[in-house]
């Protein structure tokens, strides 16, 4: 299955715009119905396991508990990521009008 990694952006009338990062092949993606089976994804597929810096990830799920995509809401430091609340609200807008 093809998991998408994605980021906003803005435009030049800065609107904000959905942009796909990559595309990571992952085939084992389980239906994501328990915290262990999101743990496992996110260190197989980000290696979040092995990550120096605090990451707050937004999974977008299917009705299936399917992955449909990924986004980085925050990358902060060895202790601490801090959120905007602004950036996160505009993403959520987005995705309730479709990717």
């Amino acid at each position: 299955m093809k998991l998408s990694e994605m980021n906003v952006m803005l435009k030049d009338d800065y609107k904000i715009e959905l942009v796909k990062e990559r595309v990571i092949d992952y085939a084992s993606v389980p239906n994501l119905n328990t915290p262990e089976q999101i743990v496992q994804m996110m260190n197989d597929a980000f290696q979040a396991d092995k990550q120096a810096e605090e990451y707050v990830y937004l999974i977008c799920l299917n009705t299936k508990y399917k992955p449909l995509c990924v986004f980085e809401v925050s990358h902060g430091t060895g202790k601490t990521a801090l959120i905007g609340i602004s950036v996160l609200g505009s993403v959520l807008n987005k995705l309730r009008y479709g990717l």
